[in-house]
C-alpha cells in the first residue's frame, strides 16, 4: 500500500503515514514470529516426548532380555514364557511377544538374528511407529527399536527361514 501524495501534502502527514506503516510491519513480524516459536517448541515438545517413550520401552526390555540372557547360559537354551503374575517386577514378566518353542530352539543356535521377544506397538506423534524387540544372534540378546512394517517384514522371513531348516533338518532337531 503506497500512498500517493499530492503536491500539497504536508511533511507531517507523510511522516505519519510511514510510522502507521512501519507499526504494522513491525507489529506482523512480531505475530510471525510468535507463531514460529510456539510451533518450535511444540515440536520439539512433541518430539522429546516420542524419544522419551521409546528409551523408556527399550529400557524395560532390556532388563527382560538381561534376565534371558542369565537364563540362556544357564540352561543353554531360552526358557519358556513365564506365567505373568502382576507382584512380580515388569523385567521377570514375560513380554506382550514371546517366541514359540520352535524359534527358541532355532534362536538358541543361530548365526543369524533371530527375533525371540517383542513389546506391543508403540505409536509415536512425529517418528514412525514401532516396537522393541529382543534379538538372538551366536547366543547373545540385544535390543533394538524396529518399525512396525519392518518388525513384520523380519517376523515374515524369519518363520520361512526357520519352517525351511525344519523341513532339512533331522527329525530329532525339531519336533
Amino acid at each position: 500500500m503506497v500512498a500517493r501524495y499530492s503536491p500539497g501534502t504536508p511533511v507531517t502527514e507523510r511522516g505519519k503515514t510511514i510510522r502507521r506503516r512501519h507499526r504494522k510491519h513491525r507489529l506482523s513480524r512480531t505475530v510471525l514470529v510468535l507463531a514460529l516459536t510456539g510451533l518450535g517448541v511444540c515440536l520439539f515438545v512433541t518430539l522429546r516426548n516420542d524419544y522419551r517413550l521409546r528409551g523408556g520401552v527399550l529400557k524395560q526390555m532390556q532388563e527382560h532380555a538381561n534376565q534371558l540372557q542369565q537364563a540362556l547360559n544357564r540352561l543353554g537354551k531360552l526358557p519358556p514364557p513365564l506365567i505373568d503374575i502382576a507382584s512380580r517386577p515388569p523385567a521377570t514378566r514375560t513380554p506382550p511377544g514371546y517366541a514359540d518353542d520352535m524359534t527358541r530352539r532355532y534362536a538358541a543356535d543361530s548365526i543369524i538374528p533371530i527375533i525371540v521377544a517383542w513389546s506391543a506397538v508403540h505409536r509415536s506423534v512425529l517418528l514412525a511407529n514401532g516396537r522393541a524387540v529382543t534379538v538372538c544372534q551366536d547366543k547373545k540378546l540385544s535390543v533394538e527399536w524396529v518399525k512396525e512394517s519392518d518388525f513384520q517384514q523380519r517376523l515374515r522371513e524369519q518363520r520361512s527361514i526357520i519352517e525351511a531348516a525344519r523341513t532339512t533338518a533331522p527329525s530329532d532337531a525339531f519336533p
